[in-house]
């Protein structure tokens, strides 16, 4: 009940209103006193009325006088009043609703945003966590010097074996070599069976 009361009271309508009756009152007073000072004087002057001579007021005539002090007590009641309202009432209640207006701006902030936020944070912290750790590790020992290992020639191979060495267009690569075959033993006192021998046997017949 006081929550939803003291927003009616800082709507800036209510407000408003309340100001404009204020003032709205001050400005009648003040355009009454123009009116019974200077115009109904100027009326009866032309109208030949008769009126006495108050204190605080010019005479025209013996009949006729301009009431200043009533016009001039009615606009320093305006004036005051308007800046009583001005400095006690609008300005404070302008303040308010400014502020309010940025605490509202604030609020409305999506969780998106918030989340965005977050993500830049812990990213700049993994950022600096990383570089802190890259000036504090030591730098690795360099091994033993080895020289280069010099050009190998066309057609060799790491290992030591030697490549194969590609055969011209129509060369067949060489078969595998014919194994020698064993000669068989005869018995001992016999040679053993030929063709040449048997030849040879006949030409001495």
């Amino acid at each position: 009940m006081l929550k939803g009361f003291k927003e009616f009271l800082l709507r800036g309508n209510v407000i408003d209103l309340a100001v404009a009756v204020v003032i709205g009152a001050a400005f009648t007073a003040v355009v009454t006193a123009f009116t019974r000072s200077f115009l109904e004087p100027l009326l009866r002057l032309f109208s030949g009325g008769e009126n006495a001579v108050p204190p605080g007021t010019i005479p025209l005539t013996d009949e006729v006088q301009l009431d200043y002090a009533a016009f001039l007590n009615a606009v320093i009641q305006f004036m005051i009043t308007a800046a009583v309202i001005y400095f006690l009432v609008v300005f404070p209640m302008k303040w308010l609703q400014e502020r309010r207006k940025k605490d509202d701006e604030a609020a409305q902030q999506t969780d998106g945003e918030l989340l965005a936020e977050i993500r830049d944070l812990l990213k700049e912290q993994a950022e600096r966590d990383r570089d802190r750790a890259t000036a504090l590790t030591p730098a690795a020992p360099a091994g033993p010097w080895s020289p280069p290992a010099p050009p190998q020639a066309p057609g060799q191979q790491t290992s030591g074996q030697q490549a194969p060495v590609p055969q011209a267009p129509g060369q067949q690569a060489p078969g595998p070599q014919a194994q020698p075959q064993p000669v068989p033993q005869g018995r001992p006192g016999f040679a053993p069976y030929s063709p040449e021998g048997a030849h040879r046997s006949r030409h001495r017949g």
